[in-house]
């Protein structure tokens, strides 16, 4: 076996040499062999290692532990089994690589020999994932131990039908002692000791195994295991190996039971991860378990998956449970009968179990208690579908450490959890590879893998909701001449939930499934559900939902609560709520033809005063806009600090846009470029480049209806910022330009020499820097003349790269130092961190390499008190590049990823490929060909203007030096 998790987690090569791995790639590696074949996203990675706690660098953590496992692949000859595609890593084992799906081969068949289970069991080296500690590990663990020993009861069973008794008592004896509470193995046991002729030591077994249920569990042995032991008792001839007559052991000769599970969905898609932590739930033998597992979902979306979640998963584990599976549609939503009361629903358990309809009480108290004593000594599995409330739901709720509830429901259940222990699995819609899937089972590969885009914008269409899926496909298997283009261009353009509805059935419809969420709302809950609908942005927070509303603070809360227990929102972070896209249009629908302008006006007017005051934080100096006159807050939802506000920001992010655009289709022209003005330094440092661009394209739009000549410069000067950022500097040089004619024409010298800085600190960045002096030394004088402190110091930044470049690094110094001190003086802390990495900079250049160290730490740690991930990565590839002339490779490489991390969650393209560049240079020297080629590859790849002229050199040399690639030592 090449791969192995049946034990400590290995991969070995073709001559059996197994390369050692450290923990987190060996967390990785079990889970991709856990989803062999499938892609798994770096995010499901995430939450697989770290759970619910994950680091700020998990993302890039996980990048870097594929990274290193491929070297450990590469290092086996298997280097080509791990793929990354669109929708995550995959890894795909050859057949009879992987232990697992060997021992699952040898065991799935029904009638597989003793020769075949022994060899499976041979495959274990210990327990499952024996060296793995993340998360995912335990239920992983307990269900494949489950697996193992299910397996051992097989072999068994094989043996006693062989006759092979004195063999099986010595390894039935040790098993019962490692499981005393399996009954299973019990059983076998005393037929063993039976069939030796020690019908006296079977029976003593069986009396210790009836003492140690009482004592233990206050339980009984199950009726099936004192008939076996009367059977021996009786010297029964149907014990002898091969009679006719033989009796079964009694756990696999179940009483007759009820078994009232709807049929299984034979084309059941995803939810893997679910279906594993449900395993995990399950009942030992003998060991209390969960008792409850509430279904919901998020956004409360009828159609999510909860009923055929919870029905798959009960007939695939119906065997844990012999004495019965029952299923009752508690019809919690259902407008036409109501929910069924609790005494109505515990008549109908009762009777599913076999009480005559005479005996059955008629005081909820009295049924409740008849059920329980009842189900107190079975293993029964228990459905409640659809369930509205937990005191709906309490008195179902079976007892005894042998049973299990399962519990769905649009609402949270939250009583069930507090009060009953119940364990909630919160269902999303389906992902994007599960939703093809499901489309591709129903409608048919050939047609699915014909029109692939069409497929996949369908899943997107239908919101990855399986029941909008499953519509979809009924709609194409009916009409097998529609393409699914043309299907997902009549979603597109029309009314997506009338299209989502069954002809002739329109209660199995997308909207039917949400009028019954919708009915249950009160009014002023379904108020803000509606203008939710119309609300622009990803997701907003409880102090927005108040300005939208007219309301305090405390009632939208409220009112956001209720309707995330209903499952219409969803508390995706904290404090902040979004929507189902099929919800929010739903919502929207709902609110057709009612008044909304005056909310959407309140709520404008919210973002308008807290982005001033953030932006007033973040970049103080940009106090030439005054806020117009607004109802705002009267507290800001931060604090008073920068940090506080770029964190803010950062949440609100997917909102800033839409807001934007909301203020420009109101005409409110004012509030759209207040709102663009103030975000500028937010997204200088955060990058997102395309939405800045959109942003300040808009702000420029507007600031030419304006028709104000200082806001036009403005908004010119703005979106050059932005282009630079992310390397349009051609873009940048025509919006500058645009920006210094505009002040030159109206005499704004103080507007004329800051854009004159600007254009200046874009040669710098073109490394054309004999051109940037002149300017930057007239823009420098013009600042010192007018007290701006803070231009000045800019202006001293960017003269002092120049000095560097052009080997006065004495002269840099000089600069850097004395904007330092400026920036202490004003408080421009964010300018401090920049001017320490490029004094650092200028250290290394004078081989004073103790004092750059210093710079770089003192920068590091200003980048991260501020929450600067900008600064912080340009400070991580100062020091990698520290590390590589002081010939500390490993070190270098670290701060280069850290640094290449950052780079790519900012989108800075430009930046990135300095990064590569680098990184790829450092790998060579570390003899890392392989790894050096495709780095050094992916920064030529990359096309951004401009690109430092370093970096283009240190590409050439690289890919130069490369020789034909054959794998060196890999050194860490």
């Amino acid at each position: 076996m090449r791969f192995g998790i049946l034990g400590p987690v290995r991969v070995c090569g073709a001559d059996g040499d197994c390369p050692s791995m450290q923990p987190r790639q060996r967390a990785v590696l079990a889970y991709l062999l856990l989803h062999a074949g499938r892609p798994v996203s770096a995010d499901r990675l995430v939450a697989a290692i770290w759970g619910d706690a994950p680091p700020v660098t998990a993302r890039a953590q996980v990048q870097v532990a594929i990274s290193t496992l491929r070297g450990v692949l590469r290092r086996a000859g298997l280097a080509d089994l791990l793929e990354t595609l669109p929708a995550g890593y995959a890894l795909t084992p050859g057949p009879d690589d992987f232990d697992l799906d060997a021992f699952t081969a040898r065991v799935s068949p029904a009638d597989a020999d003793a020769g075949a289970l022994r060899a499976a069991l041979g495959l274990w080296r210990g327990p499952a994932l024996g060296d793995v500690a993340a998360p995912y590990a335990d239920a992983v663990r307990t269900r494949l131990e489950d697996l193992r020993l299910t397996t051992r009861e097989r072999l068994a069973d094989r043996e006693l039908d062989r006759g092979r008794y004195r063999e099986l008592v010595v390894e039935l004896t040790e098993l019962v002692a490692a499981y005393p509470s399996r009954e299973r193995f019990r059983e076998q046991l005393m037929l063993a000791l039976h069939g030796c002729g020690r019908t006296r030591d079977a029976l003593r077994v069986a009396d210790d195994f009836r003492r140690l249920l009482a004592e233990e569990h206050g339980l009984d042995p199950r009726p099936g295991f004192a008939a076996l032991e009367e059977s021996i008792r009786r010297a029964d001839p149907a014990l002898a190996p091969g009679a006719a007559t033989r009796p079964a052991p009694a756990a696999a000769r179940p009483a007759p039971a009820p078994a009232q599970l709807p049929p299984d969905v034979l084309d059941f898609t995803g939810r893997a991860d679910q279906l594993e932590l449900l395993d995990g739930l399950l009942p030992d033998h003998g060991r209390p378990g969960a008792t409850a597992v509430v279904l919901t979902t998020i956004a409360g979306v009828g159609g999510v998956g909860k009923t055929a979640l919870a029905v798959h998963w009960a007939h695939r584990v119906r065997h844990r449970f012999p004495d019965g599976q029952l299923y009752l549609n508690l019809h919690g939503y259902s407008s036409s009968t109501g929910p069924l009361r609790p005494l109505e629903a515990l008549t109908r358990l009762l009777r599913a179990l076999g009480v005559p309809g005479a005996r059955i009480p008629t005081e909820l108290d009295a049924a409740a208690g008849a059920y329980r004593d009842l189900v107190a000594s079975r293993r029964i599995v228990v459905v409640l579908d659809n369930a509205n409330s937990p005191e709906q739901v309490r008195p179902l709720l079976p007892v005894g450490p042998g049973n299990l509830a399962l519990v769905t429901s649009r609402d949270r259940l939250a009583g069930l959890v507090a009060r009953d222990g119940a364990r909630r699995i919160t269902l999303t819609p389906l992902g994007p590879a599960e939703a093809l899937e499901l489309l591709t089972r129903i409608v048919g590969a050939d047609r699915v893998a014909a029109e692939p885009v069409a497929a996949a914008e369908l899943a997107v269409l239908c919101g990855r909701l399986p029941l909008a899926l499953r519509i979809t496909a009924a709609f194409l298997v009916d009409r097998p001449d529609t393409g699914l283009a043309a299907h997902a261009a009549a979603l597109r353009e029309g009314n997506r939930l009338l299209a989502l509805t069954v002809v002739g059935d329109e209660q199995s419809s997308v909207r039917a499934a949400f009028d019954q969420s919708y009915a249950a709302l009160a009014a002023d809950e379904a108020r803000l559900f509606r203008l939710l609908g119309v609300t622009p942005g990803a997701d907003l927070t409880v102090d927005a939902a108040a300005a939208l509303v007219g309301v305090a603070a405390h009632t939208a809360e409220y009112l956001l609560d209720r309707l995330a227990a209903a499952h219409l929102v969803e508390e995706h972070a904290p404090g902040r709520y979004t929507m189902h896209d099929l919800v929010r249009e739903y919502a929207a629908l709902r609110a057709a033809g009612e008044a909304t302008a005056d909310a959407l006006g309140r709520l404008v007017d919210w973002y308008l005063v807290v982005l001033h005051a953030a932006g007033a934080l973040i970049a103080p100096q940009r106090d030439r806009v005054t806020l117009s006159a607004r109802h705002g807050p009267a507290t800001l939802p931060f604090p008073p600090d920068a940090h506080d506000a770029m964190v803010f920001l950062d949440a609100e992010r997917a909102n800033l846009g839409p807001v934007v655009r909301l203020a420009v289709e109101r005409g409110d022209d004012a509030a759209a470029y207040e709102l663009a003005y103030r975000l500028r330094d937010f997204f200088v440092n955060r990058g997102h480049g395309p939405e800045a661009v959109e942003i300040f394209q808009q702000a420029l739009e507007v600031a030419e209806r304006l028709g104000d000549p200082a806001d036009l410069a403005s908004a010119h000067v703005d979106l050059a910022t932005v282009y630079r950022q992310i390397g349009r500097a051609a873009d940048a040089r025509s919006h500058l330009r645009e920006a210094i004619e505009l002040h030159r024409s109206t005499g704004d010298t103080a507007g004329l020499a800051a854009a004159n800085n600007l254009f200046a600190g874009l040669c710098v960045t073109e490394g054309r820097y004999a051109e940037a002096v002149g300017p930057l030394e007239a823009a420098l004088g013009h600042f010192e003349e007018t007290g701006d402190l803070f231009r000045v110091s800019v202006a001293l930044i960017n003269l002092g790269i120049c000095a560097a470049e052009g080997d006065r690094s004495a002269d840099a110094v000089g600069y850097f130092r004395r904007a330092i001190v400026l920036q202490r003086r004003t408080g421009d802390r964010r300018g401090e961190a920049m001017s320490r990495n490029c004094l650092g900079i200028a250290h290394q250049k004078r081989g004073e390499y103790a004092e750059a160290a210093d710079a770089f730490a003192d920068a590091l740690t200003i980048c991260r008190e501020l929450g600067d991930l900008r600064g912080e990565g340009d400070v991580h590839n100062s020091l990698g590049d520290l590390h590589r002339v002081r010939g500390g490779y490993g070190p270098a490489v670290e701060h280069l990823r850290l640094s290449l991390a950052i780079k790519h969650r900012l989108g800075d393209l430009r930046r990135a490929k300095d990064d590569l560049a680098l990184l790829g240079e450092v790998l060579l020297l570390l003899g890392r060909r392989t790894e050096a080629r495709e780095h050094l590859e992916q920064a030529r790849a990359l096309d951004v203007d401009p690109a430092g002229p370093d970096t283009e050199a240190r590409i050439a040399a690289g890919l130069a030096a490369l020789t034909p690639v054959t794998d060196g030592p890999t050194i860490t």
